[in-house]
C-alpha cells in the first residue's frame, strides 16, 4: 500500500509542475514566441495533468478498481476510464484542502500550489 500511495503523491508533484507551466505561459512569464503553440503546450500540460489525476487515483485504488474491472489494463479512453474511477470512488479527483487566499499584492494563490489563479 506504501508504494500505491508514493505512486499517487509522487502524481501530484508531477501534477503541481505541470500546472505551474500552464500557470506561466497563461501570464506570459514564459512562452515559445508563438502563439499557436503556447496554446499547444497549455493544452498538453492540462490532458497530462487529468492523466495524472487519472492514473494516480487508479493506482492508489488497483485493487479494488480491478476487482470491478478486470481488463483495466486495455482502458485506453480517457472518458471510459474516469467514468469508470468514479464508479470505484465517485471522489477520486483531488479536492483542495484551502479556499485560495489572497496575497498583500492582492493576487490570489492556491495553497497546495503557491501558483496564482486565473478567474
Amino acid at each position: 500500500m506504501a508504494s500505491e500511495i508514493e505512486f499517487y503523491v509522487k502524481n501530484m508533484a508531477e501534477l503541481r509542475q505541470r500546472l505551474g507551466i500552464v500557470q506561466a505561459v497563461v501570464n506570459r512569464r514564459t512562452g515559445t514566441g508563438h502563439e499557436t503553440f503556447d496554446a499547444e503546450l497549455i493544452f498538453i500540460q492540462l490532458r497530462k495533468t487529468l492523466e495524472l489525476i487519472a492514473f494516480g487515483s487508479l493506482c492508489a485504488n488497483k485493487k479494488r478498481y480491478s476487482e470491478v474491472h478486470q481488463n483495466f489494463a486495455q482502458h485506453w479512453s480517457a472518458k471510459r476510464l474516469l467514468n469508470d474511477l468514479e464508479k470505484v470512488n465517485p471522489r477520486f479527483y483531488p479536492e483542495p484542502l484551502s479556499d485560495p487566499q489572497e496575497r498583500p499584492d492582492g493576487e490570489r494563490v492556491s495553497w497546495l500550489l503557491d501558483l496564482p489563479l486565473c478567474y
